[in-house]
């Protein structure tokens, strides 16, 4: 007697989670490498760039110099002029060096040519800066989303089954019994936010009668916070640009069917008063 594998159960999700993994990573590591494939080739042209703005400072420098020396060779023959009877067998000697040193030298060039080039050379110096900085940029998101996903995609994330950009999921795991625990789960959980607050503070509102409201409130904002700046990571490490409801934390909140924080609790801004 045969036996089949259902497509439902257990297993198929166990499977179809790991190919959505799998899926995610080569995805990441598919966007960090073109970033990091264009922050090579912007260092590269920035650094062309630079040489050739060097070489012509240095072709610049180089005709001042050997003009200076000729006219200083022209100021000593002028000084002979005035040195007595022997003075014509004196050029006579020097005419020769003369001839062949003047022979030497290259037409004059436009130095207001040599300038334009040099600005020219610079404002492109200057562009593929730009490009660098975009690029790193780009490749710093690619990271960061990364990061993100291997840290939400641990083994202690697969035993509750839920989707690594689930809110509620996140929530629940932020859960503790003080202001102060919460806190410090998302300082474990939360790998995209910087926790600033200080710690010690929350005790003077552990016994207030709201504090369970509060650790509950907490819990879902800095949950809703996370997943909003993991899914704007990761549609900018895709190579392009968030859309309008990733455009901030109260466009991504109101976006939401169930937002667990919603839009009108969120302020964009706040306005102090003197």
């Amino acid at each position: 007697m045969s036996m089949s594998i259902s497509p439902f159960g257990p297993a198929a999700d166990r499977a179809r989670n790991e190919e959505s993994r799998a899926v995610v990573g080569r995805l990441l590591e598919e966007a960090v490498e073109v970033g990091e494939k264009a922050a090579d080739a912007a260092k590269k042209l920035v650094e062309l760039h630079k040489k050739e703005a060097d070489k012509y400072k240095r072709l610049a420098e180089a005709e001042r110099g050997r003009r200076r020396e000729v006219e200083a060779r022209l100021r000593t023959c002028s000084k002979l002029l005035g040195e007595g009877p022997n003075l014509e067998a004196k050029l006579n000697s020097m005419i020769p060096d003369l001839v062949q040193a003047t022979a030497g030298l290259p037409p004059p060039p436009e130095v207001s040519e040599i300038l334009a080039r040099l600005e020219a050379t610079e404002k492109d110096r200057d562009a593929f800066a730009e490009l660098l900085e975009s690029a790193t940029k780009e490749r710093d998101a690619a990271l960061r989303a990364r990061d993100a996903a291997i840290a939400r995609l641990q083994p202690r994330r697969r035993e509750d089954e839920q989707s690594p950009w689930d809110a509620e999921a996140l929530k629940a795991r932020l859960h503790a019994p003080t202001l102060r625990g919460v806190l410090e789960q998302a300082q474990r959980h939360c790998s995209s936010l910087v926790i600033t607050a200080d710690m010690d503070e929350t005790k003077n509102l552990e016994h207030h009668q709201k504090a369970p409201h509060w650790r509950d409130r907490l819990a879902a904002t800095l949950a809703t916070m996370q997943v909003y700046a993991e899914t704007k990571d990761l549609a900018q490490a895709r190579g392009g640009r968030a859309g309008p409801e990733l455009a901030n934390l109260k466009a991504y909140c109101t976006s939401q069917s169930f937002p667990l924080l919603a839009e009108d609790k969120v302020i964009l801004s706040e306005a102090f008063s003197s």
